[in-house]
């Protein structure tokens, strides 16, 4: 039987997980390459969560600061401001969801970048390490403190 336009399966239109408008507002492979300083190609190999937006893949602030955090190319606050940039230019009506979503990723990573607690890291370092080389880590801590 002959697929006619009553028989065929209607086209599947993928859900789009980001309000158009807003999407304007993130930057494509090549922009948030340029943002973090590696080339498109780094980025376009991998297999990223894009949103799709035509023809164009786009990427979420988020997803943007993690890879200037794993590249380590750019200080994640500049990328940070770029993308803040960016929304000014290409969707200025949704610039404070952009900037929610970037202090969002800030205010969950300050814990990371949080000073090293010595005494617990000693403690753990005694348990796991050999008594020369805990002491030699003791040691260092201890220098490193004065």
């Amino acid at each position: 039987m002959p697929i006619t336009h009553s028989t065929a399966a209607p086209p599947r239109e993928r859900p789009q997980r980001v309000p158009a408008g807003l999407l304007t507002g993130y930057p494509t492979l090549r922009q948030a390459a340029r943002m973090i300083g590696v080339n498109a190609s780094s980025l376009s190999r991998q297999k990223l969560p894009v949103e799709h937006a035509g023809r164009e893949d786009r990427l979420a602030p988020r997803l943007v600061l993690e890879l200037a955090s794993h590249y380590r190319r750019r200080d994640e606050y500049e990328v940070g401001g770029a993308l803040v940039d960016y929304a000014l230019a290409h969707a200025p009506d949704h610039v404070e969801e952009i900037e929610a979503e970037i202090e969002h990723y800030f205010r969950e990573t300050s814990q990371r970048d949080a000073p090293l607690d010595t005494a617990r890291f000693l403690a753990d370092a005694r348990r796991h390490l050999p008594p020369a080389l805990y002491a030699k880590v003791e040691s260092a801590c201890q220098t490193s403190r004065d």
